[in-house]
């Protein structure tokens, strides 16, 4: 949880890595009894200001240069593929992982269920102190 040492680009990376796992812990744990199942969708290069928050130096530089480059694509394409998954009726429970409209292969660290059930107790276990901390 980068207690010591933080980076906003380690963390971007943490963190989506985190998606993929939950959701593939979700699906995990669920999947076969419920009709509610998880995606991952992989927005890809979108053209904000995300990166410049909080970021400073060399970080901030190339966050600015990536999204003012050719290969960004503007906000509402990745919209558009989100409502389009939502809206989707899937058949393949191997499509977890979205890009650009279509499945591809998940990063197989994001797949792993070790991670995914250690990821998924740290959550609970999360979850109940911040319930008991609010009460």
């Amino acid at each position: 949880m980068f207690c010591r040492g933080y980076s906003n680009l380690r963390a971007y990376c943490q963190s989506k890595l985190a998606n993929v796992l939950f959701s593939a812990e979700w699906n995990r744990r669920y999947g076969g009894a419920s009709p509610v199942r998880a995606y991952v969708l992989d927005p890809g290069l979108v053209s904000t200001d995300i990166g410049l928050k909080q970021s400073s130096g060399i970080e901030h530089l190339v966050w600015r240069l990536r999204s003012r480059s050719r290969g960004a694509v503007a906000p509402d394409v990745p919209a558009r593929h989100l409502a389009s998954l939502a809206l989707a009726e899937l058949s393949d429970e191997r499509a977890l992982y979205w890009h650009g409209g279509a499945p591809i292969a998940a990063d197989p660290a994001g797949l792993d269920p070790w991670s995914g059930s250690r990821l998924w107790a740290l959550s609970e276990r999360l979850c109940l102190e911040q319930e008991r901390v609010a009460s």
